[in-house]
């Protein structure tokens, strides 16, 4: 939360810092913003320092204390700081960057980015690379209306004046012994830590009082799916959003599942837990008045077994 780099970005103590070896990466503003408010958006520790706390993107996106805090965050201030950022803050950064010579990587060139570190650091770097805390449920800059896109770059002018200036250097390089990057990982693979911490339901819902009225069993579900030490993402999913789905088709006899039924078998781990959000925030469940659920073992979804036996089926009949 707090920042350790003004120094670097102060023209009265960067001295210190000549002949050091810095680099640093940015990402462009508009598809920043997304991702950091996707993932930001329901770790309470952090969202919390925003006041009143956003409830969307849009009005993350409004909100004075997120504007253009890159270069705020590099001048040393705390993040979501109420500090407003100036063209000679900006100007500071671009040039601290020249007078120390910085090297920059911009994320949306990340291998081409990697191989300019490597080669300049003479770094010796891990040609397979990990995704890791991949946001797993946001929007892509597209998706993102005309109008609020403007005012992203808008309230974000000196981030954007930065990221330009970075870019147009980068373009101008001429990245000798490119080298090859392997990025490996399931995308899903953040649902594990994720819902070590937090109901899955958070990344899908727009209303969270289903969550707040059901926070026993879920509380409850949570340590008995954990319990099963399911390590591949998309299986945890799956039976999270099944087991979930199938408590709710048990204990709701008033509503129709048969709709339901036949989207959640189609869908995919992910596309279910979004399915299981669409049921949620219906018209139709939420007209009816419905008590907390409660946790039955007996509703678990075993996908491990169906994995199982797909697997003996083809091996055994299939080639």
């Amino acid at each position: 939360k707090m920042s350790n780099c003004a120094d670097i970005f102060n023209p009265l103590k960067n001295d210190k810092y000549l002949g050091c070896q810095i680099f640093m990466f940015l990402r462009e503003p508009l598809d920043r913003l997304i991702s950091e408010y996707y993932f930001m958006k329901d770790r309470s520790d952090f969202i919390s320092l925003l006041k009143p706390i956003p409830q969307n993107f849009s009005e993350y996106v409004m909100h004075r204390n997120t504007r253009n805090y890159v270069i705020a965050f590099l001048l040393g201030k705390r993040i979501y700081s109420d500090y407003k950022v100036t063209q000679e803050d900006y100007e500071l950064v671009v040039n601290a960057i020249e007078k120390l010579d910085i090297k920059i990587g911009i994320y949306e060139h990340l291998p081409e980015s990697l191989s300019y570190i490597a080669n300049e650091f003479q770094l010796s770097l891990n040609k397979k690379i990990e995704n890791k805390r991949v946001t797993i449920k946001r929007p892509q800059t597209k998706e993102i209306e005309a109008g609020l896109v403007e005012k992203v770059y808008t309230y974000n002018s000196f981030d954007k004046l930065l990221y330009d200036y970075a870019f147009e250097k980068f373009k101008l390089l001429n990245v000798k012994g490119k080298q090859e990057f392997e990025f490996v990982g399931d995308p899903l693979a953040y649902a594990l830590i994720y819902a070590k911490k937090y109901c899955l339901l958070e990344i899908v819902l727009k209303d969270k009082s289903f969550i707040n009225q059901n926070l026993e069993f879920i509380n409850e579900f949570h340590s008995f799916i954990h319990d099963k030490n399911i390590t591949d993402p998309s299986e945890f999913i799956h039976c999270y959003s099944v087991t979930i789905y199938n408590t709710i088709k048990d204990q709701t006899q008033s509503m129709n599942f048969e709709s339901w039924d036949v989207k959640m078998n189609k869908a995919d781990s992910l596309q279910k837990l979004e399915t299981l959000a669409k049921i949620i925030e219906s018209k139709e469940f939420i007209s009816l008045k419905r008590k907390s659920l409660i946790f039955n073992p007996k509703l678990y979804a075993h996908q491990a077994k169906v994995n199982f036996l797909l697997k003996f089926f083809k091996e055994k009949f299939f080639n």
